[in-house]
């Protein structure tokens, strides 16, 4: 039997919509695509999973599992429990508040940056909007603040995504101060950079922060991410606009076990930043325009013809993310691997170079 008209018509518009691409990396020896973890300690991890697969019941729905992870929050940012909202990756909570506030509403975002908040604003019938960054990587404050006066939300990435520097705090305090719709600062890289504005939270009613465990603590195979904001606006998030159960309670014990054994992640934290910088300095001597990182990621001008240096460094079994055209240069991304997945990758890209 024929679907309906109304399903069609549906249909055909979600095969219009644009979506996050994902590379075929099945047969890539190195994936650094992606932004993942590498460096933090694998097996630690797994003793963490088996344990944590030892506490829980999978039989049970994971209430227990919540409030512990809400009262671990609470306890490192010095907040109550009513100021976080939990979601499955920081991608679902992106998706609920362009739900609830974006949708066939005005969308503000800087370009280039983390293309989630297009599609997601598109695919819910919303305007998106956005205000290129200045040539040099800077927020242009007044763009975003005479746009974010006629919209309901205004996403910043920072560290921004691809471009891997993090905004001033009075750049964003400022903005914060002068526009009354919702400001989401997504700070999935934070631990990789110098700042987090979350304490803001207590002065601004308008800022939600996104946070993740996907990248400086190693759990992107579990999707599990929170919101920090104020009471007014993250419990309604987490009661009403969340679904009853968002995250497994495997993600969420695993998440808890890494906050109370901090040291493992700020260890890996450590060893990412010391690896992102010998990568640039890397790419600098063998002539790449290389940009400096406030994350697990560098940011790099094509040294040749892109469409050829991507396919052969997929040749070789690697894989990195193709950032598009901005500022009339074609860039790619490259996430901080390990010593060995580094030195791969470098002696790939000066054999390219040379050809």
């Amino acid at each position: 039997m024929l679907l309906n008209k109304s399903i069609r018509k549906r249909l055909s518009k979600l095969e219009e919509t644009e979506y996050y691409p994902l590379e075929d990396t099945e047969k890539m020896i190195a994936r650094l695509n992606l932004n993942e973890n590498f460096i933090i300690d694998g097996e630690k991890m797994c003793q963490l999973a088996s344990e944590a697969l030892e506490e829980i019941d999978v039989r049970l729905y994971p209430n227990t599992e919540q409030r512990e992870l809400v009262k671990q929050l609470s306890r490192k940012y010095g907040l109550s429990g009513d100021h976080f909202a939990l979601g499955c990756g920081e991608d679902q909570l992106i998706d609920i508040l362009i739900s609830v506030f974006g949708r066939r509403n005005r969308v503000i975002s800087i370009i280039p940056t983390f293309p989630v908040y297009r599609y997601r604003t598109l695919f819910h019938g919303g305007v998106f909007i956005g205000v290129p960054l200045n040539e040099d990587f800077s927020l242009n404050k007044e763009g975003l603040i005479k746009e974010g006066k006629r919209a309901n939300l205004l996403f910043i990435c920072s560290p921004n995504n691809p471009t891997g520097n993090q905004f001033p705090k009075k750049v964003i305090e400022e903005i914060l101060s002068k526009v009354k719709c919702l400001v989401v600062v997504d700070e999935a890289y934070v631990d990789f950079a110098e700042y987090s504005v979350y304490p803001m939270v207590s002065d601004y009613e308008n800022l939600v922060v996104l946070r993740t465990f996907s990248k400086a603590y190693g759990l992107a195979g579990l999707r599990i991410g929170y919101m920090i904001a104020s009471p007014r606006v993250a419990k309604p998030i987490a009661t009403v606009a969340q679904l009853t159960y968002p995250v497994v309670n495997l993600a969420l014990k695993m998440a808890t076990k890494l906050m109370q054994n901090d040291e493992l992640v700020l260890e890996s934290v450590k060893h990412v930043r010391e690896e992102r910088d010998r990568l640039y300095n890397e790419l600098i001597k063998i002539g790449i325009d290389a940009k400096r990182s406030q994350t697990n990621f560098i940011l790099f001008k094509s040294p040749t013809d892109p469409e050829r240096f991507y396919n052969d460094l997929a040749k070789s079994g690697i894989v990195i993310r193709n950032s598009g055209m901005f500022f009339g240069n074609h860039y790619f991304r490259v996430t901080v691997g390990t010593p060995e997945l580094n030195d791969m990758f470098i002696q790939v890209v000066k054999k390219i170079t040379k050809k």
